[in-house]
């Protein structure tokens, strides 16, 4: 006869504590988080401890559900990095025909009103649009400061400073750190600019079209 490795109070259990009595081979455990009530938890830990101190072989067990745990975890590891790379190459392969069917929609020119022409089916139809349009850098070095953004990492001790008073050692920290800041350049300020008639030396706005499947 098996042993069981929790056996719940019967005299204040309900019915469906039944599904408590777990088999030797802790299969069961897998779902120990759930089944165990915040109320039975003590004496589930207890009865646990004592199996695990008088018995040898249950220590056994409880390792190698452990082990087995582990390797099941790390199976579900394989399987979902798997699947992500399928859904990759899935992904590429719908972006590759995009890419087909957007170059035979533009060969097709517009029709009499100037309107790029689709190709219809029964149930989608393939046309194109000009996107919303691209920030190109074409020299870094010439973007104005206004549309530079720098992200400094301070200590706590000289952010404290800064706060209190602008003292020369605190301007020097920051001048330190100023200088060791990577700049990243806001292309969403410099496309609204040049959006709004402004020139942006350094940058430029490139246009593309795009697939669109109705």
């Amino acid at each position: 006869m098996a042993n069981t490795l929790y056996k719940p109070n019967t005299a204040v259990t309900k019915p469906v504590l039944s599904m408590y009595e777990l088999e030797d081979d802790l299969a069961a455990l897998l779902d120990t988080e759930e089944m165990v009530s915040p109320e039975q938890r003590a004496e589930f830990e207890q009865q646990l401890a004592e199996q695990l101190e008088k018995t040898v072989a249950k220590r056994d067990r409880v390792g190698e559900f452990m082990s087995y745990c582990e390797a099941q975890a790390e199976a579900c590891k394989n399987e979902a990095k798997r699947l992500q790379e399928r859904a990759g190459r899935f992904l590429a392969a719908r972006e590759q025909m995009r890419r087909y069917v957007l170059m035979i929609v533009e060969r097709l020119g517009s029709d009499v009103k100037g309107k790029p022409r689709k190709l219809e089916g029964q149930k989608y139809t393939f046309s194109s649009r000009q996107n919303a349009g691209t920030v190109e850098i074409t020299d870094a070095a010439l973007i104005p400061e206004i549309y530079r953004r720098i992200t400094l990492t301070l200590d706590g001790a000289t952010i404290t400073r800064v706060i209190a008073s602008a003292d020369a050692e605190t301007a020097g920290a920051l001048m330190k750190a100023l200088e060791s800041a990577t700049p990243n350049v806001d292309k969403r300020s410099i496309k609204a600019a040049i959006d709004g008639g402004e020139s942006v030396p350094g940058a430029d706005i490139t246009y593309g079209t795009s697939l669109v499947v109705r």
